[in-house]
This record gives C-alpha cells, structure tokens and sequence, in this order.
C-alpha cells in the first residue's frame, strides 16, 4: 500500500507541475509587459475604452502613422473586443481597437 501511495503522490506531483506551467505560460502570453503595438498604417488612439468601441467614433486624441511603435500597458477583453490601452510619446494614455498594427514582443509579432 504505500508504494501505491508513493506512485499516486508522484503522478499528482506531476499534474501540479504541468497545471502550473500552463498558468505561468498564458499569464506570459497575455501579459502586456514588453509589448508594443507597431503601426503597419494609419490607427487611431482614443481617450477612453468606451470611446474606442463608439459608432460614429467621437473625435480621436491621436492619429498614428505606419512605422510608429508604442507601449501596451493594459489588454482590455470587452466581450468579442481586445482594445490595447497603449503609452503615447507625449505621456498620455489612449485606446486602441481598430487599424493597421501588430503586436510585437521582443522581435516577433505576439498575435
């Protein structure tokens, strides 16, 4: 009985591990930490969330051209939409959901 025990304890040891990496690993993946949003054309930035997601969208605080990079600091799941809160050059916070980007983390495109 206790090397059933032994084995049992084992096998469950091994579940925890790999229920734990997975966790770690999607946390990573969906982490905005090191990624940047990457202007393919032209995208724009909106004060708010809600601002993003309006139609007809009210006026933007931004518009970005293709080539321009920018920290995401936040990923923000609003039911079939992600909107990327990103850092502009000037400090402010805006809101992304439509437009020509990707999303890079360290080289290589993220999404």
């Amino acid at each position: 009985m206790g090397a059933m025990m032994s084995k049992n304890a084992i096998i469950n040891l091994i579940g925890a591990v790999i229920v734990l990496g997975i966790i770690l690993f999607m946390g990573n993946m969906w982490s905005p930490r090191g990624l940047k949003l990457v202007t393919k054309g032209t995208v724009l930035v909106y004060a708010t969330q809600e601002d993003a997601m309006k139609s007809p969208a009210p006026p933007a605080i931004a518009q970005l051209s293709a080539g321009e990079s920018l920290p995401v600091t936040k990923r923000v799941d609003v039911k079939h939409y992600l909107i990327y809160k990103v850092r502009l050059p000037d400090e402010r916070d805006g809101f992304v959901l439509d437009g020509e980007y990707s999303l890079m983390r360290d080289g290589k495109e993220a999404f």
